[in-house]
């Protein structure tokens, strides 16, 4: 069994994975000094509860998330491309979005969102950074669609 210290030090290294961020800019982020967040990552030290409500206001994860041992991803969706032919257009490809079995959900597919690769990935980056339910997918793709 992991220590609390341990699943903390964890978590956080998903949670800079996950946003493709350094640690460094993650502790800048919780107003942490660089070394003190090497030092949690380490799990050397003892995190006060102040010190994770600075890492839960930081990186947008509930404190009671950061120290989950089972981890914080309960839905995971992804940008997938797809070919089709378009009458009048051709061969075209299109993005959906596609959740990923895990932490007992189905899979499941967004088809056709839309031809913009890099639109689709910052929904998809929103869609795993609040965790969005699937059955709230469709509403939270038609607001990102209404803004542009």
């Amino acid at each position: 069994m992991s220590s609390t210290k341990e699943i903390l030090a964890k978590n956080i290294r998903k949670i800079c994975k996950k946003k493709k961020i350094t640690v460094e800019n993650l502790a800048f982020d919780c107003d942490i000094s660089y070394r003190h967040m090497g030092d949690i990552l380490r799990a050397v030290c003892n995190t006060s509860v102040d010190m994770l409500d600075k890492i839960s206001n930081g990186t947008n994860y509930r404190v009671s998330e950061l120290v989950a041992e089972q981890g914080f991803v309960k839905y995971e969706y992804v940008c997938v491309p797809v070919c089709k032919n378009v009458e009048y257009v051709g061969r075209t490809e299109t993005f959906g979005i596609k959740l990923l079995p895990c932490g007992g959900n189905e899979e499941c597919y967004f088809d056709d969102v839309s031809t913009d690769e890099e639109f689709v990935n910052n929904l998809v980056c929103v869609l795993n950074e609040h965790q969005v339910a699937p059955e709230h997918v469709k509403d939270v793709i038609t607001d990102f669609l209404c803004e542009i």
